[in-house]
């Protein structure tokens, strides 16, 4: 009986062993030998799930063993979880046979260094290469017209990725916490662009996008700290919620005249962005837009503004001066809440906004007394009877009939080879300030009529120009050939 029992256990652990090592899986068989697994049959992979959702991969309980994955010929599908948590995988072979790669398929491989998409793969599913800590490149075939999100997330060793003109979407979290990418060019067959696509990627210096993109979404690039420069389409509608907040390297950023909507703490604590030109197609500027930008000296609001909103400049310690156009009926709670530097304000509605002094605190941290307050000539006795605006130094200008004058000059030739010449009207013009693209100034003009500001000198590229005039400041954008 002893010795049938020995037989019995013996048989059982033969079994186990080989079921260890080998076995089917949907119609594929797999199998391990000395650190390689191989999946050979014809058909599709089944998908898979994580331990307590579901069935596992059959090998997953020895993925530590996995150093190899060679995928045979005829295997038509790589299954959702596939190869999760294989941490030690280094190489994986996937054959042309293989049009789907499903989600998590290689997700937390932190020992994958290199893979080759071959051109029969169609789509990627989501995180499917997430958290695999060594991979360092890739390149995506055209075949490729499907890539889920967070793909690539946590891609931490990740530093560059050729995208095919098939892919019309970066999903939301794409390349999120990938903090070595340094750069990535974006096919123009890029329409959209999804949350935290690029967030944390903080080697990310410089990025163009398409012209076919027409939104940035949520966060799209928050706490890119390495962030230079962007250059924007040229049909961009909207810059969604937290898109730049955190970009403390950002020195310029040039709007479109097609923007028609920034959202709420989007350029929160660029901290490097030192003035802003609006497009004169925004009305609204949202809440906490830009505060904590305490680099910003400047900004030129658009006469097509009616509303601020609470906290929109709050922190801006460095704004010298702001001109509220004379459509804007609102500032919401705190908009330059500690801007301590704000010395010149010019207001053109000749109706003072009504500011709660108890409760409303739009300029607290402001040295009212010792910031002056410029307004239409015929409003001065309305705003020195009006709260909160009353303490401030509140001096008289004439605006003319139209308070929009400021906005009607003309700046040409444009594009220039060497001398731009201004034409105001009959606006005075108090000087001029010539800044590059990364919001250095080039050139201080003191202003006489009829003269010409000399640029030769100046480097071909985009420049702005601003004016600033007894009514407030505009700028102006200008190529220099």
């Amino acid at each position: 009986m002893k010795n049938f029992l020995l037989f019995i256990t013996t048989v059982l652990f033969s079994i186990a062993t080989t079921f260890a090592q080998g076995g089917t899986t949907g119609p594929l068989t797999w199998n391990i030998n000395d650190g390689t697994l191989t999946i050979s049959g014809n058909g599709a992979m089944p998908d898979y799930y994580f331990p307590g959702d579901g069935p596992q991969a059959p090998w997953y309980h020895y993925r530590e063993l996995i150093t190899i994955a060679v995928i045979e010929t005829g295997v038509t599908t790589i299954g959702n979880e596939a190869f999760r948590e294989c941490e030690n995988l280094t190489s994986v072979t996937i054959p042309n046979s293989v049009t789907k790669i499903g989600f998590d398929a290689f997700y937390y491989c932190t020992n994958l260094v290199s893979i080759t998409i071959p051109n029969g793969v169609i789509s990627i599913g989501f995180y499917a290469f997430g958290a695999c800590t060594s991979l360092e490149s890739i390149i995506i075939p055209n075949s490729v017209t499907s890539i889920g999100s967070s793909a690539f997330s946590m891609c931490s060793s990740l530093t560059s990725i050729t995208l095919p003109n098939s892919i019309t979407r970066i999903g939301d979290g794409f390349f999120s916490e990938c903090v070595n990418l340094t750069s990535i060019i974006l096919p123009n067959s890029i329409t959209s662009i999804g949350w935290f696509a690029f967030s944390g990627c903080t080697s990310l210096s410089s990025i163009t996008l398409p012209n076919s993109i027409t939104s940035i979404e949520h966060s799209t690039f928050r706490d890119c700290t390495g962030l230079t420069s962007i250059t924007l389409p040229n049909d961009l509608l909207s810059i969604e919620g937290w898109a730049f907040s955190g970009c403390r390297s950002l020195t310029s950023i040039t709007f479109p005249n097609s923007l028609t909507n920034i959202g709420e703490v989007a350029f929160q604590s660029c901290i490097s962005l030192t003035s802003i030109t609006l497009p004169n197609s925004l009305t609204s500027i949202d809440y906490s837009t830009f505060i904590c930008c305490s680099g910003l000296i400047s900004i030129a609001l658009p006469s097509s503004l009616e509303s601020i909103g609470f906290q929109a400049f709050s922190m801006c310690s460095s704004l010298t001066s702001i001109t509220i156009p004379k459509g804007v009926t609102k500032i919401g709670w705190s908009a330059f809440y500690g801007c301590t530097s704000l010395t010149s304000i010019t207001n053109l509605n000749p109706v003072p906004i009504a500011l709660d002094p108890y409760y409303d605190p739009v300029f607290e941290g402001v040295n009212q007394s010792a910031c002056t307050l410029k307004v239409p000539m015929e409003s001065v006795e309305a705003y020195k009877n009006a709260p909160v605006w009353k303490n401030f130094n509140i001096v008289g200008i004439n605006v003319g009939i139209e308070t929009n004058e400021v906005i009607t000059i003309n700046v040409y030739p444009n594009p220039t080879t060497g001398k731009l010449r201004i034409e105001s009207g009959e606006l005075r013009i108090e000087n001029i300030v010539i800044y590059d693209v990364f919001g250095k100034i080039q050139r201080i003009e003191s202003w006489k009529t009829e003269s010409a500001i000399d640029i030769s000198h100046l480097p071909v590229g985009v420049y702005f120009v601003k004016i600033f005039t007894e009514v407030g400041e505009v700028a102006r954008k200008v190529l220099k050939e």
